[in-house]
């Protein structure tokens, strides 16, 4: 977001100065032990020295402590919804009582009022006040909205400071070597009898600073290479699930063809078993039925040549002789 878009979201009007307010949490031990204010003072302090025809106040509170409810003058304004480097983008001067966005606010090159003691503060390269609105209000109407030259020069100082000696890179970090050399060079300047703002003083940097550039890439392709060999790993490891899982879903298959086989063969063996008997069982019916009617047969047969006999006999009945012709004729 331009520094426009963010003038016209917050309609700050042309020709005032924008002073942008980071509050803290009150009970932070960083307020208590070190702030010249109370925890909502500051603000108090900020409203009582500026006025509407001059100045847009911003104010941005604490993430982790709201501003409680209350009535605000009419060039003061409250904002949440934007992130503090938008405020910084508009911001003439910037006032804190030591948090660290004023260190931010210097790396800007903004001009920063503090109201408390911090590590940057009173290195002459910040404005530092006390809990009294009319020396803020006489500050914000006599000095200028820009760095003066030695404000500017300590604080490339003390930036260069934390860059270059403060800060530990993380290629340095795990390194006994570098950590024994950067304790060497401060046990020099004790034994010098060195003032302390000598780590202020200014080193050539441009063959440190190219250093810190080619280490910082090495890392960076160190990083790269790893994230790929991660994502290599993550590759094959997946390849060699599915290939599991793929092994054991066939080893599954042939579980159960070869259930379904067995019992394929079982019922067939069955189903064997079952048409045996079944033929057994009709071959008996048919030699039991042909042996019935092979005594059938000679029962008619034998009964045909009584009735003939008896006939033969007993000339005067005739019906008895016509069955047993009948019987015999049947054979």
């Amino acid at each position: 977001m331009s520094r426009e878009e963010i003038a016209r979201r917050l309609e700050l009007t042309p020709g005032r100065r924008v002073l942008a307010v980071f509050l803290q949490v009150p009970r932070d031990s960083n307020t208590l032990r070190w702030s010249r204010l109370g925890g909502s003072e500051l603000l108090e302090l900020v409203t009582a020295a500026t006025s509407p025809e001059q100045h847009h106040v911003l104010v941005r509170p604490h993430p982790h402590h709201p501003l409680p409810p209350r009535t605000l003058a009419s060039h003061v304004k409250l904002v949440q919804e934007l992130p503090a480097e938008a405020l910084l983008e508009v911001a003439d001067a910037v006032l804190t009582i030591n948090s660290s966005v004023g260190l931010e606010a210097l790396a800007r090159g903004k001009v920063v009022y503090t109201f408390g003691e911090s590590p940057y503060a009173g290195r002459g390269c910040t404005r530092d006040l006390g809990p009294d609105p009319e020396q803020l209000r006489q500050a914000l109407a006599e000095q200028p909205f820009t760095l003066t030259e030695e404000e500017e020069r300590l604080r490339r100082r003390l930036l260069h400071f934390l860059v270059f000696r403060y800060l530990i890179p993380d290629w340095e970090a795990w390194s006994p070597e570098a950590l024994l050399g950067r304790l060497g060079r401060w046990k020099r300047l004790l034994d010098r009898g060195a003032p302390l703002l000598e780590w202020f003083a200014p080193e050539p940097a441009g063959a440190r600073l190219g250093q810190l550039r080619m280490e910082k890439l090495a890392t960076a392709q160190d990083s790269r290479l790893k994230r790929m060999e991660a994502e290599l790993a993550a590759v094959r490891a997946e390849r060699e699930e599915a290939r599991a899982r793929l092994a054991a879903t066939t080893q599954a298959l042939e579980a159960q063809a070869d259930a379904l086989r067995q019992q394929l063969d079982s019922t067939s063996q069955a189903f064997q078993a079952q048409l045996g008997e079944a033929r057994a069982q009709a071959d008996a019916l048919r030699q039991q039925l042909t042996a019935t009617t092979e005594e059938l047969e000679h029962l008619r047969h034998s009964l045909g040549h009584r009735f003939l006999g008896l006939a033969r006999r007993l000339p005067g009945i005739y019906p008895g002789y016509l069955l047993g012709k009948r019987l015999l004729r049947r054979r």
